[in-house]
């Protein structure tokens, strides 16, 4: 499936995904996209602090003066494929193809909104920056997109934040047309510990987190906040090695756990009261796994709460 040619997006065929609904949710992202860069152009300090001397350079300054233009190469070569092929990733860049690859999960019920930070427009931006440390010399070490990502987006990161992000590995291997292309990718939004658990909203409505664990990323935490006592649903799959899940209290202590052996989906359900929680998702063997973590919390309303909303 192709999009009009002005907008410079090839789709390749998708299964699973309604193809409106993905021409709508590109077309939402690239608008954020384009927004925020063109925003960001002129911002000197966020690009030397992303890119260090890497941002002096006359290739780097005549991409900033198109963005001010709102002309924007990256994304002039963007493919959407299977989740499947993306080795854990929202997102990656090929150096090799010039080519932008999202996976089709961003677009899939119960996903990240498209236009926000972890959405596909939050994808977009940290793939475009790769594509951008890739005009001048060797990779930037650490993770120049996701800081860029987090620095479009207005998020102030925290010290351990900065040293996690600048002591990362961006690159990795995904599988196009079955054939494997080396590329700088976006994974690992999750913390590894506590302090840096990745802070998230949940609902009624079912909402999946995406990300991957195994030998070199062994904890993936999540904090939520309920107001209410709630319906806790939650659901761990799409695995291709054995992981486990803990459901946990605000001081980080056990409250429940799934551990299924193999690749069995791992599921919590259970009544829980108003307060915050942690999530911990990790390798039951060391060996890396994709996962998708599933998550709902329908509040409890009591008699006299509807009593009460109706005075």
């Amino acid at each position: 499936m192709s999009f009009p040619q002005e907008m410079g997006v090839s789709i390749n065929p998708l299964v699973g995904v309604d193809a409106l609904n993905l021409s709508g949710g590109i077309t939402d992202a690239l608008n954020v996209v384009k927004s925020k860069l063109q925003s960001v152009a002129g911002d000197d300090q966020l690009f030397a602090t992303v890119l260090g001397e890497k941002a002096n350079a006359l290739e780097i300054k005549a991409v900033r003066q198109q963005w001010a233009k709102g002309v924007f190469e990256p994304l002039s070569a963007i493919q959407v494929v299977s989740a499947a092929d993306m080795n854990g990733a929202d997102g990656a860049y090929a150096s090799a193809t010039q080519t932008i690859y999202l996976s089709d999960g961003l677009f899939s019920p119960g996903a990240e909104p498209v236009g926000s930070i972890l959405g596909a427009a939050g994808v977009l931006v940290e793939e475009a920056f790769h594509w951008l440390d890739d005009r001048v010399g060797t990779d930037t070490l650490g993770d120049e997109g996701e800081l860029a990502r987090n620095l479009v987006f207005g998020v102030q990161l925290s010290a351990n934040e900065l040293d996690r992000i600048g002591a990362e590995d961006d690159r990795g291997v995904i599988a196009i047309n079955a054939q494997q292309i080396g590329v700088e990718m976006s994974s690992d939004y999750a913390g590894n510990t506590l302090s840096t658990a990745r802070n998230i909203t949940i609902g009624a409505l079912a909402t999946t987190f995406r990300d991957w664990v195994g030998s070199t990323d062994t904890n993936d935490y999540y904090r939520f906040t309920l107001s209410n006592t709630s319906n806790l649903s939650l659901s761990l799959n799409g695995l291709s090695a054995n992981a486990d899940v803990q459901f946990l209290d605000a001081n980080g202590v056990l409250i429940q756990a799934s551990t299924n052996s193999g690749t069995a989906a791992e599921s919590i359900t259970r009544q829980v009261n108003a307060g915050t929680y942690f999530i911990r998702v990790f390798p039951a063997s060391g060996t890396n796994t994709n996962y998708s973590l599933n998550l709902s919390a329908t509040a409890i309303v009591t008699g006299k709460q509807i009593g009460r909303a109706h005075v």
